[in-house]
């Protein structure tokens, strides 16, 4: 990802992840909260790793994380990322949960597929 792609994120970002500076301490920069965000998505690795590349606390990074990708699916997922059952034509039943035009408690006990061989995983199963 270039540094131009990363500022352009941020900004989009910058409402949900604007922190204000205190007495205490100074706040963590967009930037540098959006770039501990794609680090963590792109490689996985554990927080410790994280804060000792970014040189924060490691519950600093567990928070920043959980914030960006919160403001990714506030803003950019809603926009960017349409699921489709190319099956059917249409949008699945966890598009539409995931795009706020379903909620989860609409869903029947029928609706819960089994995606697994083992379908003793399942509440399912049993009935």
């Amino acid at each position: 990802m270039t540094r131009q792609t990363l500022f352009e994120i941020a900004d989009v970002l910058r409402p949900y992840l604007m922190r204000k500076d205190t007495v205490m301490r100074s706040a963590v920069p967009v930037e540098e909260r959006v770039a501990i965000g794609v680090y963590f998505l792109a490689s996985r690795s554990c927080y410790r790793t994280i804060s000792l590349v970014f040189q924060k606390g490691t519950s600093t990074i567990a928070s920043v994380i959980v914030e960006v990708c919160l403001a990714i699916e506030h803003t950019v997922l809603k926009e960017e990322v349409r699921v489709v059952d190319f099956n059917k034509g249409k949008m699945t039943d966890q598009a539409r949960i995931s795009q706020g035009l379903l909620s989860t408690s609409q869903l029947k006990k029928e609706d819960i597929l089994v995606q697994n061989e083992t379908a003793s995983d399942y509440y399912h199963a049993s009935e």
